[in-house]
């Protein structure tokens, strides 16, 4: 029996933002649990961002050279940030 390779949460958070789009940790949760059946952490969500910044992450998703992460407030809740996964 051959068992399926499961993403492992950095591949899901790049599966997601890679589309382009500003995601509130809150919503990539909820997406990541519903697309991909993995359930993680808001703060385990940020560390698989920040993650792409390390050479190992860039060279894995072919991430540009510079900052790869823009990040902006969160109108609709003032105390929170939504992010968004650069790609050139």
């Amino acid at each position: 029996m051959k068992h399926k390779n499961k993403p492992t949460l950095h591949d899901c958070v790049y599966m997601a933002m890679s589309q382009g789009n500003w995601w509130a940790p809150h919503e990539l949760r909820q997406f990541i649990l519903h697309k991909f059946n993995k359930a993680c952490s808001e703060s385990g969500l940020t560390a698989s961002m920040r993650d792409f910044r390390k050479p190992e992450y860039r060279d894995k998703y072919k991430l540009p050279l510079g900052e790869v992460l823009e990040k902006k407030r969160n109108y609709n809740n003032s105390s929170g940030w939504k992010y968004k996964l650069i790609i050139k």
